[in-house]
């Protein structure tokens, strides 16, 4: 959010991002209103519910005149943000505030024999609402703002489980918003829990390669046999490094399959349709599999997860429970993994990838990756703009030495060079003119290799019209400036004395400048000729 680099990919994934269903992993479809129907009819005999249909203020149009209109067409309630009121005793409602309303077009009690009353009320909110409807379910025991609501679309529905979409704009996928933040961690994307840095080699190692420290070695031949049993039968990935899971693959290793069982087969054929399946088979819920036998029989296993089975682990032994209380840290939300974001939105995929997946990607691999999008022309008309600004800020992040930065990363988690270079990249990006920058040694953090980066970097914000005051011992950024001012003619009190002012090869004549000599080679700072030495151990050294 530091550069708006994410903002720009909220508008392009909300304007033409593919939805699926976060349950099924399938495309979101259409819905006929005969299906709506049937949903419906699905729920529980004798519910009470509200039939409704969203409706939203015409440009211009004052809720007075929405009133009145609604009332000449026959309906008599209407629900504000969460409370239903008479039409004629409708609130004052703020029209330059965001409000949810909602039309009540009938109070029905669903059962079967009522379904051509039920039928004629989700048609007629189906068409005032322009093919979206809702249901609110009646809860006597709470308040109204705490009954559950269920949207309906014709526009947007899962073929496999049949739950429907509502539309998704720029707010839906930011995780500052309540209208997108994920609602069990309110957007913060953590929770407390088991550091998951102690559970693995490395992030950036695959599952097969043995990311996971608790598990045996991926080696052996019953552990290889799990592991493939476990990613045939629920898609998981074993080649991909584990920071870029999507979620629901990240959530599966840490929380398991829950009830599901795993099958193995045998080796030789057995259970794989060549050979006669043996009637009895072990059972075994070990959360971390391990043996050093080949399979001769098939069986089948739970995998409970690696949060479970610690969960599970302290509880059984007190002392295991205190050896583990260091363990104990943020970890990802259980609910969104890691995303911020409500599960419909995080599930929205452009160029076969979500939201989360591009904030996870190095810049470094992430530049190359916008750079080769091929998009048709239609796209193009909304996405072209938002495409070169994205390019635009990620060329210079890379070009100021920040290609290991992921977008996910958050911001106190920065150093103070790193911070600094990001600030500068949003500057670019906004393309002001004529403001004065004050920069205090920008090169801090930086490794030498990447100040001629950094240089040009400024160059490009001073070619923009702009004036930059930069703070700076670093001998190439000194060299490169149009103007330098040698402050002395020394420290403390002395020190706010302007002794030389010129360009770098004037104030390199300065008798007066003490850096002056540095820069013309009369003098330098020595290599030492002593050195520490190292342990051989990777140590700091001996000295």
């Amino acid at each position: 959010t530091v550069t708006e680099i994410y903002d720009y990919f909220r508008i392009l994934l909300s304007r033409l991002g593919q939805m699926y269903c976060p349950d099924c992993d399938l495309p979101v479809g259409t819905q006929s209103p005969q299906e709506i129907i049937d949903a419906v009819l699905k729920e529980p005999a004798g519910t009470k519910a509200y039939v409704m249909a969203p409706v939203e203020l015409a440009q211009g149009e004052k809720y007075a005149h929405l009133w009145e209109k609604l009332r000449g067409d026959g309906y008599q309630r209407v629900r504000i943000d969460g409370t239903t009121y008479p039409l004629d005793a409708a609130p004052e409602v703020d029209r330059r505030s965001k409000h949810e309303i909602d039309v009540v077009v009938d109070r029905v009690t669903i059962r079967p024999d009522g379904r051509s009353r039920l039928a004629d009320s989700i048609e007629n909110a189906l068409s005032l609402g322009r093919g979206i409807m809702r249901l609110a379910i009646v809860d006597e025991n709470a308040p109204e703002g705490r009954w559950g609501i269920h949207t309906y679309s014709q526009h947007r529905v899962c073929n496999g489980c049949g739950r429907s979409f509502e539309p998704l704009s720029p707010h839906h996928f930011s995780f500052n918003s309540s209208l997108g933040w994920c609602r069990a961690c309110e957007g913060l994307g953590t929770d407390i829990g088991a550091d998951p840095t102690a559970l693995f080699r490395s992030l950036n190692m695959t599952l097969a390669e043995g990311a996971v420290l608790v598990w045996p070695g991926v080696g052996e031949p019953l552990f290889a046999a799990m592991l493939a049993a476990l990613s045939n039968q629920t898609g998981l990935p074993t080649d991909v490094p584990f920071n870029l899971l999507p979620p629901k693959y990240r959530r599966l290793v840490l929380y398991g399959t829950g009830e599901e069982w795993i099958e193995v087969k045998a080796e030789g054929g057995m259970g794989n349709g060549e050979g006669p399946k043996p009637k009895s088979r072990s059972k075994a819920k070990s959360p971390i599999p391990h043996s050093p036998f080949p399979i001769r029989t098939p069986f089948r296993f739970q995998y409970k997860g690696l949060y479970p089975a610690l969960e599970e682990a302290s509880r059984l032994s007190p002392r295991l429970r205190g050896r583990l209380e260091h363990l104990v840290g943020e970890i990802e939300c259980a609910e969104c993994g890691g995303t911020r974001l409500r599960d419909d939105a995080a599930a929205v995929k452009f160029q076969d990838r979500t939201i989360d997946e591009y904030c996870r990607l190095p810049l470094g691999d992430l530049l190359p990756t916008v750079s080769k999008w091929k998009l048709p022309a239609a796209q193009k008309k909304v996405a072209g703009e938002l495409v070169r600004e994205i390019c635009n800020r990620l060329t210079f992040l890379v070009d100021v030495g920040l290609e290991y930065v992921t977008l996910g990363r958050g911001a106190p988690t920065l150093s103070g060079g790193e911070s600094q270079r990001i600030r500068l990249a949003s500057q670019v990006g906004s393309g002001l003119c004529g403001v004065l920058y004050v920069l205090d040694e920008p090169t801090i953090g930086l490794h030498p290799r990447d100040n001629t980066r950094l240089l040009g970097a400024l160059h490009k914000l001073r070619d923009l019209g702009n004036t930059l005051l930069v703070v700076e011992h670093d001998r190439e950024v000194i060299d490169g400036a149009d103007g330098l001012l040698d402050f002395g003619p020394a420290a403390g009190r002395l020190g706010g004395e302007i002794v030389a002012e010129g360009t770098p090869d004037q104030v390199a004549k300065k008798r007066r400048s003490v850096t002056g000599p540095y820069l013309s080679g009369k003098k330098a700072i020595g290599v030492p000729k002593t050195r520490r030495i190292g342990n051989g151990e990777g140590g700091m050294g001996n000295g």
